[in-house]
């Protein structure tokens, strides 16, 4: 739903983006990940930095569905 809502001209990224911890709150480890995603990519267009960073947030949203739950 955030990303639904969220300006399509920009790419939130951080904590803005949802990028923390669900537990612990810590946002440097994924701030890293995130980083590192983008130094990959090949095109640098705003466009194609929010479709990175959503791909890597929904990745995220994904794998702290653990964690989520245990709060």
């Amino acid at each position: 739903a955030f990303w639904n809502e969220a300006p399509r001209r920009f790419a939130c990224s951080g904590l803005r983006a949802g990028l923390l911890h669900a537990t612990t709150g810590y946002s440097l480890p994924d701030a890293v990940r995130l980083a590192e995603r983008i130094a990959d990519a090949r095109d640098f267009s705003p466009a194609a930095l929010r479709r990175c960073i959503v791909a890597h947030a929904r990745s995220h949203w994904r794998r702290q569905r653990f964690y989520r739950m245990l709060n």
